[in-house]
């Protein structure tokens, strides 16, 4: 309508736009008493520094400042010539890859 086309869209600000804690703070902080491993999830160390939980379904896990950015390009130019379709989780509305990388690799 004719009012909606007057208004601004709202703008997801940038990093740059502000610091990292307020990029941080709006996601939800899930209390990691409540996760707990089993045959479907794997075990997460509770204690790992600045490790949060975001989402319960599925868990999902933030960890600020795990790697630095010449670790991740790195990680993702070993990467990428290996991802390939994960057909367990892709289906007609959605497709996604993986990469599987050896722990020894990755050290």
């Amino acid at each position: 309508d004719a009012s909606a086309r007057g208004k601004k869209l709202a703008k997801t600000p940038s990093k740059s736009e502000f610091g990292q804690e307020d990029m941080l703070a709006q996601y939800p902080s899930i209390p990691l008493s409540e996760y707990a491993a089993d045959g479907d999830h794997l075990f997460i160390n509770a204690d790992f520094p600045g490790l949060r939980a975001v989402h319960r379904d599925p868990w999902i896990f933030l960890v600020s400042n795990l790697l630095s950015r010449d670790e991740c390009e790195h990680l993702m130019v070993k990467a990428r010539p290996h991802f390939q379709p994960s057909y367990d989780y892709s289906n007609s509305h959605r497709t996604s890859s993986e990469c599987r990388i050896a722990r020894k690799e990755t050290q």
